[in-house]
């Protein structure tokens, strides 16, 4: 887990991690002309591509850790 960079009203961001294979996550809100708002959620991770932009050695884990972001994060939603 990393630190909160930023945060405001519409986004969250935590830092970029020192470590290979830790997560770290974007969320934005969006809301458009009728009110309505949307979550955008992106992960990432150190390891997960390589310089040439495919899969990285720890791709799987990384993926694997943001699914579990992504699910946790529509659970909380629907909880309320």
């Amino acid at each position: 887990m990393t630190p909160i960079r930023h945060a405001d009203d519409a986004v969250i961001e935590t830092a970029e991690p020192h470590m290979f294979g830790a997560v770290y996550v974007w969320a934005k809100r969006t809301t458009d002309e009728r009110g309505a708002s949307r979550i955008s959620l992106k992960g990432m991770c150190r390891g997960m591509y390589r310089a040439d932009g495919n899969p990285g050695w720890l791709y799987k884990s990384c993926a694997e850790q943001i699914r579990a972001v992504e699910m946790n994060f529509r659970a909380f939603v629907g909880a309320s």
